[in-house]
């Protein structure tokens, strides 16, 4: 039962040790209650934070009072996130203020500390601690730093309650526990409790405070950071740093950066993914074709406004300056426009005008990706039936197609027909269609009306128009009747359909159809099986084929364009001379291409690639076969060789090479993988699949290839890279097989060895041929320049590379997925996949001793262990074929998991694909110009500039100067290179140079009013840059006038090094990307009108030079000051904002003009070191 005690704190009896941890809890609770006054200095300390932000400039410390400097002081000494920094090497480690005041408080002795180590004797060692730390750390505090140690300092008071809170309940829990056990009596002391209740209260106070503080402060001090980052010019690595701390400020919400003033910090390596940013606010950084994280419609918007937004940026900067200055001579530059408020309203209205050009883009940038929203769903590369889309042909397309092949019809789609993006396909359609269309047709000019027998004109022309439409059919059903020949070796029947004839042409076709006794439907079928096997072995050695419908919704197939040119083109109507690839057939790319198309073939049974069906690039080394569809043959290789047609065409043996890779590709096809997948080929309606013999004869022939491998293994003829040892095999084994073994003769067509063997051949024939045949009869031979390129989609080429980067980045760290499940099948097949290649690397090993030794056994001639070894040999090449297959089904998987993996990026991919291949060229910030543009001159012996970038001369018996006008001298040449470092490029493109202290702009300047003398009259190089007074002149004849004429020369040559140094230091001030149009591409009418505006402005500003005159400066004009003033040069001259409008009217339409302006800059630096150079000779006259 509880008892009040009669005690002032209403206590009850206790023992001695309760006594005395009461009183202990007692005191406790005082002496923190003291301390909460304490925690108010702690808020007061953290508002003196706000003075460390100089951004780089050094504090005037006499201006803050007593108790700031303290806090300061204090802070500084105390604060980690302020303190836990690099020291800096200066004399002794100065890093942080601890180190600095130990420092001062050495130099100075103990007496400087009269109060304790805390508290500094006096405001001279305060400002002296405070002022040397802050120097140190080169008053350049991170603002994010700053903020970051004020809401540490704000948390702490709230914090540091909190935990003493909990004492003092932790206490006086144990107190009441001891006295309930001892005594059973419940123990409360009522003060005590209010006492804590009261702290509790003030922590919330505090609390609340740090956290109003923390949420706004958060958000700035990502602000700070990347503004911060901004100011300090960091590198793209140093910003990606401070970007990703910025990020990671408060985990909770993504910081908004919108606002901060972020101009020229380079992005290229960041990852704005963890932050929110506007537009505008990011148009202003650089590196944005690399940055990461940013939405693509976001950041396609910056890219589009960035020159909008610069311009407006410069504009309100300009309104700024004007704005905060007064009087004629700060404002000369606004004259032009009629004094300060006529530049005003000029600045307004252009203000106007760029945030309406602002808006434009913004609205363009939001209608484009409107129309492209679902442009990569109906971009899908093509599959069964549907409609092509079919746009007008470029003649460089149909060029291309005419080389590629001449088949019934071509196609240039708007729809993607490969991974690669292609556009344009060549189309096949079925067997007798063309001619039952041409059939139609010819009815239907029968079935008009007869015309008038009188006529006879009329009767002629319809009697031509009926013999044209006999003859399109007659010619087309040439043409089924070649192909039907052609297919009868596939079936074992070219001797039925060589026999077969009906009169007419459409009547042998007819027959010779009926002869063949096959479904002629599946040569379409037979050509996209050959797809089929490509992919199922992985390879890439055929065009791609598709299934399509035709301009008549009849079934087609689409063979996709390839890089390239035939080897050989056979002539035809369009192109009657025979024309031969040049190419490096002896490169190993290329004989490798050649050969893996040939054991490719092997396994389709193709009987119809001739080199004229053999693709090579030359520029990128590729090689691929077209015309795919005379494959399959449902006989044995042996009796379809049998035909002299084919073997004229097909190499008559297996592959005498092959490629280590190929090699395993082959082997890891499964006989039965290959079974269904042609089995499994889905087919447009009315067309038939493969026959079951064509099917069974496609896996036999892989098995038989296979076991082909192990013995070019044996051999050593799987080589990993092809080389001239391979070519001189193959060019042998060609001139074995021709007749005559005579590779150069001009006539006849000797079978190939190997395809490599017939490039070989068709090159050594071509040769020949033009060197012995009249120049009709020759073939034109192509170059490299020769073979056109396909058509490709540039969105949709971006956007199967950005699926591929994505893979390629899950693959590299699955870890990375929010996925766990299919994370781990990632990794689990990546770790299968990682054993199964050190089986592979423990086969090869077992496969190169065992062959080591079966080769010794041959020499050796002992049969039994021969035989012996074979089989160790065959087992050794079959566990590693094993290995390869279980390979594959793993690669299979894991391609299967990253395309799962992959699925949800695919819309921000394709967006960002519409964004790459949509990004406008940006013009280039207008004070950037290419300083390689600008001719700068400078001799071998010019002076440098030292590293303190001073220029500097000694006093010497060769320079006749004085140590003052040495000092003179140096202190004209830094006040060149501090007025070159104000430069601004107007839109008009003229270059202003800025004096720091002035304000005057050189260039408006006439050349005569800034003691230049005109171009015209410009010294030759050879002459003394300064001329000697004339009275110099006629005291110096004879030995002593030639003496200073000597030493003169000797200044000029050193003031020649100095201006030399000037010019590069102005130089490097001007760095541009490049026009945007080179400047030979401007009409030369566009670029006279340009000129002549150019000398209108400069005529202008010449005038302008009178004005300043009347100004009070050179000397009184009114009149030619008001006219100035006023916009009226006098007479009918334009103003000089007419002129600059005419000619940014011109560089909008062609933007190589500004190539002039830049020439304009060469001149302008030219002038600044002429003026420098004038100020010197001065001094030397003197």
């Amino acid at each position: 039962m509880f008892q009040e005690a009669r005690t002032p704190f209403h206590l009850m009896p206790l023992d001695a040790d309760q006594q005395k941890a009461h009183d202990n809890l007692t005191n406790l609770a005082t002496e923190f209650s003291a301390e909460v006054g304490k925690y108010q200095d702690s808020f007061r300390q953290a508002e003196v934070i706000k003075i460390f932000d100089t951004r780089g400039k050094e504090l005037d410390l006499g201006k803050v009072s007593d108790q700031q400097l303290k806090d300061m002081f204090d802070v500084g000494r105390k604060v980690s996130t302020l303190n836990e920094v690099d020291s800096i090497e200066l004399g002794h480690k100065l890093g942080n203020l601890y180190l600095v005041e130990k420092n001062i408080t050495s130099a100075r002795g103990p007496e400087s500390k009269k109060n304790g180590p805390d508290v500094p004797a006096s405001r001279e060692y305060l400002e002296d601690a405070v002022g040397t730390w802050m120097n140190v750390r080169n008053n350049a505090f991170n603002p994010r730093d700053l903020l970051q140690a004020e809401m540490s300092m704000r948390d702490s008071p709230g914090i540091d309650l909190g935990n003493k809170i909990q004492t003092l309940e932790e206490r006086y829990s144990a107190l009441k526990k001891s006295v309930q056990e001892q005594s059973g009596e419940q123990f409360k002391d009522a003060g005590l409790e209010q006492t804590i209740s009261t702290l509790k209260q003030q922590q919330k106070i505090f609390e609340s405070q740090a956290h109003d503080f923390k949420v706004a402060g958060m958000q700035q001090a990502a602000r700070m950071g990347v503004e911060f980052a901004a100011q300090q010019g960091f590198d793209a690595d140093a910003a990606e740093e401070e970007v990703y701390i910025a990020s990671r400020i408060d985990l909770a919400v993504n910081p908004d950066i919108s606002g901060a003033n972020i101009r020229g910090l380079d992005l290229s390596k960041s990852d704005l993914s963890k932050m929110r940013v506007d537009a505008e606010t990011l148009s202003r950084a650089n590196g944005l074709d690399t940055v990461k994280g940013v939405e693509p419609k976001l950041l396609a918007e910056a890219q589009a406004i960035k020159p909008h937004v610069a311009r407006l940026d410069d504009l309100n900067e300009r309104m700024g300056k004007l704005e905060n200055k007064g009087g004629v001579i700060a404002n000369l530059r606004n004259i032009r426009h009629g004094g300060v408020d006529g530049e005003r309203k000029h600045l307004e209205k252009e203000i106007e005008k760029a945030q309406q050009a602002l808006q434009q883009s913004k609205a363009g940038v939001a209608a484009q990706f409107a129309v492209e929203e679902n442009e990569f769903d109906q971009k899908m590369t093509y599959g069964i039936g549907g409609e092509l889309s079919v746009r007008p042909e470029t003649a460089e397309s149909l060029a291309a197609k005419k080389s590629q092949a001449s088949e019934t019809f071509k196609v240039d789609s708007t729809q993607a027909l490969d991974n690669r993006g292609t556009t344009f396909a060549i189309g096949k359609m079925g067997l007798g269609n063309k001619t039952a269309e041409l059939q139609q047709a010819h009815q239907n000019v029968r079935s008009q009306p007869a015309p008038d027998p009188e006529d006879k004109d009329a009767v002629k022309a319809r009697r031509t128009e009926i013999q044209k439409a006999d003859d399109a059919v007659e010619a087309s059903a040439a043409k089924d009747v070649n192909v039907l020949g052609t297919m009868g070796p596939l079936y074992g029947r070219e001797n039925e359909v060589g026999n077969a004839y009906g009169g007419t042409m459409v009547q042998d076709a007819a027959a010779k159809k009926e002869a063949l006794g096959a479904d002629t439907t599946t040569l379409l079928t037979r050509a996209v099986a050959t797809s089929t096997v490509n992919k199922a072995l992985g390879m890439d050695a055929v065009a791609e084929e598709k299934f399509a419908m035709d301009g008549n919704g009849q079934a087609s197939t689409l063979s996709v364009a390839v890089p390239g040119a035939a080897i050989l083109t056979r002539p035809t109507r369009e192109n009657p001379q025979e024309s031969f690839l040049k190419a490096d057939y002896k490169d190993p790319a290329i004989q490798k291409g050649l050969f893996d198309l040939e054991a490719q073939d092997y396994i389709t049974g193709q009987i119809d690639r001739h080199t004229g069906n053999i693709f090579v690039d030359p520029n990128n080394k590729e090689v691929r076969g077209i015309d795919n569809d005379l494959a399959f043959p449902t006989v044995n290789r042996e009796q379809m060789l049998q035909d002299d047609a084919v073997a004229a065409k097909a190499v008559g043996t297996k592959p005498m090479f092959m490629h280590s890779d190929t090699a395993d590709k082959i082997e890891a096809l499964k006989p039965d993988d290959l079974r269904k997948a042609l089995q499994s080929i889905e087919t447009p309606g009315g067309v038939a699949g493969l026959e079951t013999e064509a099917i069974d004869g496609a896996v036999n022939r892989l098995k038989e290839l296979q076991d082909h491998v192990k013995d070019l293994r044996k051999d050593g003829r799987v080589v990993d890279k092809f080389n001239d040892e391979t070519f001189r095999v193959a060019r042998e084994a060609q001139i074995k097989v021709t007749p005559g073994n005579d590779l150069s003769k001009t006539t006849g067509l000797p079978p190939p060895a190997s395809y490599l063997g017939a490039a070989i051949a068709d090159t050594e024939k071509t040769l020949a041929i033009n060197a012995t045949k009249p120049e009709h009869e020759q073939r034109k031979v192509l170059e490299k320049t020769d073979v056109p390129k396909p058509q490709v989609d540039a969105k949709f080429a971006a956007y199967q590379k950005g699926v591929q980067d994505a893979r390629a980045d899950i693959a590299g760290n699955p870890g990375q997925l929010q996925d766990a499940g299919l994370a781990k099948n990632i990794t689990d097949g990546q770790s299968k996949l990682l054993k199964l290649e050190a089986d592979l690397q423990t086969h090869d090993q077992n496969i190169t001793a065992s062959l080591a030794r079966l080769n010794q056994s041959k020499l050796n001639g002992n049969p039994e262990v021969t035989a012996g070894l074979e089989e160790i040999f065959d087992n050794a090449q079959k566990a590693r074929q094993e290995t390869l297959q279980e390979q594959k089904v793993e690669q299979q998987k894991l391609s299967a998991a990253l395309d799962q993996a992959v699925e949800p990026m695919k819309p921000r991919i394709a967006a960002q694909a519409r964004l790459a291949t949509n990004q406008q060229q940006v013009a280039q910030p207008q004070n950037e110009v290419n300083a390689g543009e600008i001719e700068i001159e400078a001799n071998a012996n010019d002076q440098k500039l030292e590293a303190s970038g001073e220029v500097k001369l000694e006093a010497s018996g060769d320079i006749p100067l004085t140590q003052s006008q040495i000092d003179a001298i140096e202190n004209d040449f830094a006040n060149l290179e501090e007025g070159a470092g104000e430069i601004e490029l107007e839109a008009s493109g003229e270059l202003e140079i800025e004096g720091e202290q002035s304000g005057i702009e050189i260039n408006e300047l006439p050349n005569e009013e800034q003691g230049i003398e005109p171009e015209a009259n410009n010294q030759k190089q050879d002459q003394p840059a300064v001329q000697a007074p004339a009275n110099e002149e006629a005291q110096g004849q004879g030995q002593e006038g030639a003496g200073k004429k000597s030493k003169f020369a000797s200044v000029r040559d050193s003031i020649k090094g100095i201006a030399s140094t000037a010019k590069s230091a102005v130089a490097q001030k001007l760095e541009n990307k490049g026009a945007e149009q080179p400047l030979h591409e401007v009409p030369a009418e566009k670029q006279a009108e340009y000129k002549d505006l150019q000398k209108q402005l400069g005529d202008l500003k010449k005038g302008g030079g009178d004005a300043i005159k009347a100004a009070g400066l050179l000397g009184p004009d009114p009149k030619a000051y008001n006219d100035f003033k006023n916009g009226a040069p006098g007479g009918d001259k334009q103003t000089e904002p007419e002129i600059k409008e005419k000619m940014d009217a011109l560089k909008k339409d062609f933007p190589g003009l500004k190539q002039l302006d830049r020439s304009k800059v060469g001149q302008v630096v030219n002038t600044a070191v002429r003026d420098g150079s004038k100020s010197v000779g001065a001094k030397l006259k003197g």
